[in-house]
């Protein structure tokens, strides 16, 4: 469907020239969830929730990331921070 592997090859040359950036830390993380790199993943959420702790779509994709790998207790505890995240920014309409 998509250029997973372009796009993390894109996303590590964003990160070279701007390394805070949560934005493509978490396109990195769901490139690596799509090319099967789930160690990976959880690793470039996590750097994105060092950034941005608020940030849904790294709880998000840590938790998928999580789930796939059996680590069920990890993946609840990021789902439901994101459900909570989310609950909390629905008054403002942020969270979609």
């Amino acid at each position: 469907m998509g250029d997973f592997s372009g796009a993390f090859f894109d996303f590590s040359e964003s990160l070279k020239n701007n390394p805070e950036s949560y934005n493509s830390l978490d396109g990195r993380g769901d490139a690596k969830l799509e090319l099967g790199d789930f160690p990976g993943a959880v690793s470039d959420f996590n750097e994105s929730l060092k950034i941005n702790p608020k940030n849904e779509h790294a709880l998000f994709g840590r938790g998928e990331a999580k789930r796939v790998v059996g680590d069920f207790s990890g993946a609840i505890s990021d789902f439901n921070r994101f459900n909570f995240s989310c609950a909390a920014l629905f008054a403002t309409r942020r969270c979609r």
